[in-house]
């Protein structure tokens, strides 16, 4: 269980896609921002977006108004030159740091790691940053031989690994959700 403020981002969706070169990308984001209070709240939206470096290559502050009892869609767009592109082989993540100020008081702050990726389908051919992919998956149900359905980190590990030996670049994760560290290591 845990508590959240009055004012909160409630959902926050990157999009960032590569433009034609592959070099550039787009920054939008959407943040769903929700007040719970009675009353109109003036707040600041501070966004940071960092490199894989840990680089900072964008700040903004946003000052906005949100109705009482209600929630609002706060967008922006903003292209980031020369990033570094997600791939398998080299899966550079950047940081996006969410902050929500009301005054010089901080309500709440959130991060996320996004990745740079154009996903495409030309004439059959899956292409990821304009290069053809061939898909290799597997099943995989989170399942240890002694422990049943808890399953270790370094079991987890083990998997991957041996997955990236065979070259699987696809794993379907059943009908349930995987342990959070499963998808800190796909990424």
């Amino acid at each position: 269980l845990y508590v959240e403020p009055n004012i909160r981002v409630t959902d926050l969706w990157a999009k960032t896609p590569l433009d034609e070169s592959f070099k550039n990308g787009l920054f939008e984001l959407e943040i769903d921002i929700r007040n719970d209070n009675t009353v109109e709240e003036k707040i600041s939206v501070h966004t940071e977006l960092f490199k894989p470096n840990g680089r900072r290559v964008y700040n903004k502050t946003d000052r906005v108004m949100i109705p009482g009892d209600a929630q609002i869609k706060h967008i922006f767009k903003k292209q980031i030159l020369d990033v570094d592109a997600w791939t398998a082989e080299t899966p550079h993540l950047y940081t996006v740091q969410v902050t929500l100020k009301k005054g010089y008081s901080v309500i709440t702050s959130l991060s996320d790691e996004i990745g740079y990726r154009t996903i495409e389908v030309t004439n059959g051919q899956l292409l990821v940053n304009g290069q053809p992919i061939l898909i290799k998956g597997v099943n995989r149900h989170e399942h240890d031989p002694d422990k049943g359905h808890v399953i270790s980190r370094e079991l987890m590990e083990q998997d991957i690994k041996l997955m990236k030996e065979f070259n699987i670049n696809t794993v379907r994760t059943s009908h349930y959700p995987a342990d959070p560290y499963w998808y800190d290591l796909c990424d």
